[in-house]
């Protein structure tokens, strides 16, 4: 869950970081600034909600937390249209943040608070690992889900060598030919933060549910059933 929170909440921001700065020329602290939504409710939830979230299952704030990332990914789908700027990804990143400031702190606590307290510290670096992981994977898999976006609207819009284009944009290049213009790169970006959000927001959900089921499985698991025999040897404890 620790690498699915971190491909599905923060590897998108490199492919919205790309279509601002690249195309709609956005400079490098107005793009910084424009994911203040996120990093701000990551931190009042975390902040507010931290003292309390001892007393629910870890399973279920987790889950919730994906479940509002999910949200957030299928509302930055949903708005990211027409001549759309950056205010529209401040609700998508504003409902990610709230769902990072819950599901972070539980994974590390849920982590650690189920091994002995000497291996407290490798459950730890686990889930730090597994959050670096998951962005580095993220990036990968989510370019392909741009360039194809991308690639099917240039290629609409009459675009020489769509192809070659879409893997310029999404590396942050200048997009090569005079026939790119500006409006088609605007569209054809949209259309590939279109899959990444709506991958992401797959994904989320996905990780939501699963772990409900896994979570719970294994707290279930890990209690045995009462039988006559320790049954009978707590009676004659007591």
């Amino acid at each position: 869950m620790a690498l699915i929170v971190n491909f599905v909440a923060f590897a998108p921001l490199t492919y919205t970081s790309i279509w601002l700065q690249g195309v709609e020329g956005v400079s490098p602290i107005g793009v910084g600034l424009s994911t203040l939504p996120l990093a701000g409710a990551a931190f009042l939830v975390s902040w507010q909600a931290g003292r309390s979230l001892h007393r629910l299952h870890p399973g279920r704030v987790i889950a919730a937390g994906l479940a509002l990332v999910a949200a957030g990914s299928f509302a930055g789908a949903a708005l990211l249209h027409g001549d759309a700027s950056w205010p529209a990804l401040t609700a998508g990143l504003a409902l990610t943040g709230t769902g990072t400031g819950l599901a972070v702190p539980s994974l590390t606590a849920a982590a650690m608070g189920s091994v002995p307290p000497d291996r407290g510290g490798i459950a730890s670096g686990m889930v730090s690992t597994a959050r670096q992981l998951g962005f580095a994977i993220g990036i990968a898999v989510l370019a392909t889900a741009f360039n194809a976006g991308a690639t099917a609207s240039l290629a609409s819009a009459g675009v020489p060598d769509p192809a070659a284009v879409a893997d310029a944009l999404s590396a942050g290049r200048a997009a090569p030919g005079p026939a790119a213009v500006p409006a088609a790169l605007h569209d054809a970006a949209l259309a590939g933060l279109d899959r990444v959000f709506l991958l992401s927001g797959a994904l989320a959900a996905a990780g939501a549910l699963a772990v409900i089921v896994l979570v719970r499985a294994v707290r279930d698991s890990a209690t045995p059933p009462a039988t006559e025999s320790t049954t009978g040897m707590r009676k004659a404890h007591a």
